[in-house]
């Protein structure tokens, strides 16, 4: 009803002691009006006399998701938004496995004779490595060393036909796999627990969810779910997969150049702006908030020179292919001054 005057939002700090809730102040108005003053808390407990307030049009607010952005950011990511494609068009994203029976399918790596230690109801089990892939906890990595020292190992009952990946038969996972049909029978009850009791259509055995079974191996850019900036890791292992994050997959892009724009401080100023806030500042990673992140299309020379360059000759090479200029955009400027990644 345009009834709002002024939001007040206290972004990821928590007013209420001993509650983990997201709160806002608002000021309310029974005369309609076209816009309404928007701010973002820098801490909990004041309240600023004087605000620093922006102006948002309810013209550019939708019923599916309202994005805070003020007069003086709105430009900014219009700008990134408008340059060259969004990333959901140039990539696959992707979730990771979903088995919802993690601590059943991976495996700490732990060697126990030929195979990987695995236990149930007391007893040890040898996992044959065939039916087993490398796995990565994408909500835990921090940088691609950390692929290299990777152990876990995930339980795949799965084969790939055609360029799909089909459960095993029952009967041909007993005979090709006996120790692994052995342990999954011995947590078969603890499976059926899953998806609350609800049978699984494709195999007691197989994962909870299909996602992730096709899209996850390959070359691909790793980030968790939440991060207090961006960080996607490179990992061109593909016989690697990966649970509890997302997977930026593409042919149609240099990967490490895109590693390099992704984690670039402009892709911490848009997260900041569009992305859903959580506790202690960490924001959203998910699909819905990084699909629409402008790529710019690169030539040869420069897609060689992003993969090299010093951060603030990327950023300067971005702002230029973005259209933004820091002295036109004030909020930019401090923004990227206060960048741990310029420092």
């Amino acid at each position: 009803r345009g009834a709002i005057a002024e939001f007040y939002d206290f972004d990821h700090h928590q007013v209420f002691e001993g509650v983990t809730t997201y709160s806002c102040v608002l000021l309310l108005t029974k005369k309609s009006q076209s816009s309404f003053l928007y701010t973002m808390a820098t801490q909990a407990d004041v309240i600023p006399g004087e605000p620093a307030f922006g102006k948002i049009n309810l013209a550019d607010l939708n019923e599916d998701r309202w994005r805070m952005l003020t007069d003086d950011a709105r430009p900014i990511i219009d700008a990134i938004e408008r340059a060259g494609r969004p990333l959901g068009e140039i990539a696959r994203l992707s979730v990771g496995l979903a088995t919802l029976a993690d601590a059943c399918y991976v495996l700490s790596g732990e060697r126990r004779g030929d195979g990987y230690l695995a236990e149930a109801g007391g007893a040890a089990f040898s996992i044959e490595p065939g039916i087993t892939r490398p796995i990565l906890k994408a909500s835990l990595l921090k940088s691609e060393p950390e692929i290299v020292t990777n152990r876990r190992r995930i339980l795949f009952p799965y084969e790939r036909i055609d360029g799909k990946h089909r459960i095993i038969p029952e009967g041909e996972l007993r005979d090709a796999f006996p120790n692994a049909h052995a342990y999954l029978r011995a947590i078969r009850a603890t499976l059926a627990k899953r998806d609350r009791g609800k049978p699984n259509s494709v195999a007691w055995y197989a994962f909870g969810r299909s996602q992730g079974l096709d899209n996850n191996f390959g070359t691909k850019l790793l980030t968790s779910g939440m991060n207090l900036a961006a960080n996607f890791v490179y990992c061109d292992d593909p016989d690697t997969t990966f649970y509890s994050g997302y997977c930026v997959r593409t042919d149609a892009f240099d990967l490490r150049a895109l590693q390099r724009i992704l984690n670039s401080p402009l892709m911490d100023f848009y997260m900041r702006h569009t992305s859903r806030s959580y506790q202690n500042g960490y924001k959203s990673y998910a699909k819905s908030f990084i699909k629409t992140f402008g790529v710019p299309e690169l030539s040869g020379e420069e897609v060689a020179y992003v993969r090299e360059a010093e951060v603030g000759e990327l950023v300067a090479f971005l702002l230029e292919r973005y259209g933004l200029a820091c002295s036109d955009h004030p909020a930019l400027d401090r923004f990227l001054r206060d960048s741990p990644k310029l420092g």
